[in-house]
């Protein structure tokens, strides 16, 4: 495997390239023309203003690209998580509803959702989903639960009020349990609530003094962005009629503003929402046409609505306290909660925070009504199922681990690092920072592969793998700006191409270095073959003296279908090792059993790969056992005999032997990785009684994970449990594809992991990340990381300025208003024939059609937008033709 990626040998390579490449390696620039350079782009208020860089020679000359004139005119421009008791403080007992039975704990403070042990008021981090098999949290269905807490439990006692003394001032910082508090208070429904808390920044800044003041101004955008996840997805299921009829059968004080509410539901148990889901429920069932108008009384539910919330028939929600005894008629009250524990009978435990930071200390807040009428108005009820609240969870816990981000202390103010990224932007930095390990033939294979502007980005990617060091000036991100048609995903193919074939080649190297003898005694030292070997029975992850880590490079995108797109070329096409040839790097693909993925994609899925493990017939897996037990032992002995030859050999045969004796290493490695992952399954596949399957799936997850080279996956996903175990999360190397359409929170899931080298490749001018708060989106929460680094470090950013989609005439409005005319036309489209039907006037290449009588509307309970009379418009010019 190792030779494919071997790059020239050095007794075989050529003298006369040897005299005129430098030591540093020959980058795809030297030499070559540089008749125009991809533009640095200095972002402002949209639409964009385009720097022209000047012109030098540098980089390769432009291929397939037409001799048009480069203007440089500036254009106009529930808690899912394991731990489920509250984090509060107080005095008396402590209170725990557990579905089934409820227990009076130790002395301590009154338990909602995060508890800590007693005297220990510190935040809990939590993560926001529990592994199977784990203990959920005392509000877990007892006796029975199965997986999922859905099992039936004893018979259930009735709650028990709680002594609930004052509650101590908590630091809990980046717990769920105050996202959950966040995004079920009052705030969630109420206008009163929402005009009264001040805690959104007047705007989102460009640059951050700190780590502690970037958290707070995301974290208040981000429970904006999560409350109107909640009531937009109310709304949308409710619209299709998915209430049901529900009674209320206890609810219980938790203090510190949490209550606890236990639900008979009439719905069938497969249907029954999960521990964690948010659910809400309303006194009287939400009507199917605009539910939300239902609830804010004309209100978008963006904190625009009436002083006073407004229900059915226009009246106004009472406000009441604790003491009030007059009961809520139906229709005025609302509140979102956490399932805890749910029942194959139909009864849910739940978790509910409805008092917002305005009025925690007023009692007679229209925030405080829904419980009282719960307690008055148990009949009548009906429960809305959301669903989990995952992507505001893992966002969340990102947003939290941030600050233990090196990388992310550098983006803090990206603007004093303007002046270094203009240096090394320079085609003299990114020539002296082309990596070694990437010469020729593979420089040749780039060059006739890739036009300028592509050789430009590529090249900038690649210093970052300089061995020059680190200091404090150094960029460490890379924004690669792809206007349509550009070849944004062709050039992603190369700079993953640069960046594995230099991991590995540095990893092979450091193997072969590491099996050739040295001059000094023997005597006492230690043999790295003869280590290896006592090794080879080990777990998945080892740890070799001196030895450089193979390729770990982690690629996300903020859809399935973006991730799936790079995987797929990756797959298809290969990557060239440094003498030309194709070869393909090991690579999976992480994402949920629910997620659309495309079939070429699934062939490397962890869930598929585990499968092939674990659906394996007994017969089939005690065959393949043996087979690679002989396998593992016969590579062993070929490399001991390899080892004598190499004490043996010559000074001019020593590499050859090396690396010789590498291959086999890596071939024996991968039958030791097979081998132990067969041991794994063994119990599972051959139905032995105490088989722990989830233990199981966890442990070849881990290794198909940890050994993979390279990970695809969603920026989501990579909150996944999986990439907390072991050598799982460990990506000094991220990509992430169409940045711009991510905000800067989703953006900051995969650098987590210890990123030290960033690209985000994307458009700016195109789609923005999808908020669904017009609060959120007034104060800039769409802005994606690409675009504020843009903002205050613009020399860090090339653009890919050749497109070879658009007829020119449809190229040019788009370049002129929006990149400042630098987009050119690729010899391709430029001779392309004129179509006949271009000589109507209706069919010309770029026309514009006012379609005035045209109106947007929705289709049923699709939240899609249609416009009939455009559709009509598109179809009779498509009958036109």
């Amino acid at each position: 495997m190792a030779s494919r990626r071997q790059v020239v040998v050095d007794d075989e390579s050529d003298d006369s390239d040897n005299e005129t490449q430098p030591d540093q390696g020959v980058s795809p620039s030297q030499g070559q023309a540089r008749e125009a350079v991809a533009p640095r782009i200095k972002p402002v208020s949209r639409p964009r203003t385009m720097e022209v860089a000047p012109s030098t020679e540098s980089l390769a000359k432009p291929t397939n690209t037409s001799s048009q004139p480069r203007s440089q005119s500036q254009a106009p421009k529930g808690s899912s998580h394991p731990k489920l008791n509250s984090l509060l403080s107080g005095s008396g007992k402590r209170t725990l509803i557990k579905a089934g039975s409820i227990r009076m704990s130790a002395q301590g403070a009154p338990a909602g959702v995060a508890g800590l042990q007693r005297g220990n008021s510190r935040a809990m981090s939590v993560e926001p989903e529990a592994d199977a098999g784990e203990e959920v949290s005392d509000l877990a269905p007892a006796g029975g639960a199965g997986e999922g807490g859905r099992g039936e439990g004893p018979k259930a006692e009735p709650l028990k009020r709680a002594a609930v003394g004052r509650t101590a001032k908590r630091h809990d910082a980046g717990t769920m349990e105050r996202l959950e508090r966040e995004t079920l208070g009052g705030r969630l429904w109420f206008g009163p609530c929402q005009t009264g808390n001040t805690d959104l920044p007047e705007e989102l800044p460009t640059s951050f003094r700190t780590v502690d003041e970037y958290i707070t101004a995301f974290e208040a955008l981000l429970f904006e962005e999560a409350r109107e996840g909640i009531r937009g997805e109310w709304a949308v299921r409710a619209s299709m009629g998915r209430s049901y009829e529900s009674d209320i059968t206890d609810v219980e004080d938790l203090g510190s503003g949490w209550t606890g509410v236990r639900v008979q539901t009439r719905r069938s148990p497969d249907e029954m929402p999960r521990p964690g889901d948010v659910v809400v429920l309303t006194l009287g069932r939400p009507p199917q046409h605009n539910p939300l108008s239902f609830v804010t009384g004309g209100s978008d539910g963006n904190g625009r609505g009436n002083k006073r919330q407004r229900l059915d028939n226009g009246s106004a929600a009472p406000t009441a306290s604790e003491d009030n005894q007059a009961a809520c008629p139906p229709g005025q009250a609302i509140a979102a909660a956490i399932v805890r524990a749910a029942k194959r009978s139909g009864e849910l435990t739940l978790g509910l925070f409805t008092v917002c930071g305005a009025h925690r200390n007023d009692t007679t807040a229209i925030c405080r009504s829904v419980v009282t009428a719960m307690r008055h108005s148990p009949k009548g009820w009906f429960l809305v199922p959301v669903g989990a609240q995952i992507t505001s969870q893992r966002e969340y816990v990102a947003l939290h681990k941030a600050g233990t981000s090196p990388l992310l202390r550098a983006m803090l103010a990206p603007s004093e690092l303007e002046e270094a990224a203009a240096v090394a932007s320079t085609p003299e930095s990114t020539s002296a920072a082309w990596p070694p390990e990437a010469q020729r033939p593979f420089v040749d294979h780039l060059r006739k592969t890739y036009d300028f502007s592509q050789l430009l980005a590529i090249e900038r990617c690649a210093a970052h793998l300089s061995q020059r060091g680190e200091g404090k000036n150094v960029v460490p991100w890379a924004l690669i700006q792809g206007p349509p048609g550009t070849g944004k995903t062709h050039t992603v193919l190369g700079i993953l191409n640069v960046w594995h074939l230099v991991h590995f080649q540095r990893y092979y190297e450091s193997l072969v270095e590491q099996l050739t003898p040295s001059d000094e005694p023997t005597t006492g030292h230690r043999n790295l073959v003869h280590e290896i070997t006592a090794q080879m029975m080990s777990a998945f992850e080892r740890s070799l003296p001196g030895l450089v880590p193979k390729p770990r490079i982690l690629v996300c995108a903020p859809s399935n279908a973006a991730a799936d797109e790079l995987l797929q070329r990756v797959m298809n096409a290969g990557f060239i090792d440094g003498n030309g040839n194709v070869y393909r790097p090991s690579v999976v693909r992480v994402g949920s059993e629910d997620a659309p993925m495309a079939e070429r994609a699934r062939a490397v899925w962890v869930d598929f790969l585990m499968s092939q493990y674990l659906d394996m017939p007994p017969a089939e897996h005690g065959a393949r056992l043996q087979q690679c037990q002989g396998e593992v032992l016969k590579l062993s002995r070929e490399i001991g005999q390899l080892q004598q030859g190499l004490q043996e050999a010559s000074e001019a045969e020593l590499p050859h032997h090396a690396r010789v004796l590498a291959h086999k290493h890596e071939a024996r490695d991968k039958a030791i990785l097979h081998l132990t992952r067969l041991q794994e399954v063994h119990a599972v596949v051959n139905r032995h009684p105490g088989a722990n399957l989830r233990q199981v799936r966890d442990s070849l997850e881990v290794s198909f994970v940890a050994e993979a080279e390279m990970v695809f996956t969603t920026l989501s996903s990579t909150g996944r449990k999986v990439f907390e175990r072991g050598t799982c999360g460990r990506f000094h190397t991220v990509l992430i594809d169409e940045a711009a359409q991510s905000s800067e929170i989703a953006a900051l899931q995969p650098l987590t992991f210890g990123c030290k080298r960033l690209v985000l490749v994307g458009d700016p001018q195109q789609l923005p990340a999808t908020v669904k708060s017009i609060v959120a989106q007034r104060l800039q929460l769409q802005r994606s990381l690409f675009e504020r680094l843009q903002m205050g470090a613009p020399s860090s950013a090339s653009m890919l300025s050749v497109q070879y989609r658009m007829h020119p005439s449809i190229r040019e409005f788009p370049s002129r208003y929006f990149y400042g005319g630098r987009l050119q036309d690729g010899a391709s489209v430029v001779a392309l024939p004129a179509e006949v039907f271009y000589e109507a006037s209706l069919l010309k290449p770029y026309v514009v059609f006012d379609v005035a009588r045209g109106v947007e509307a929705r289709r049923g309970a699709s939240t899609s937008l249609t416009n009939q009379a455009e559709a009509d418009l598109a179809a009779a010019l498509f009958l036109e033709l």
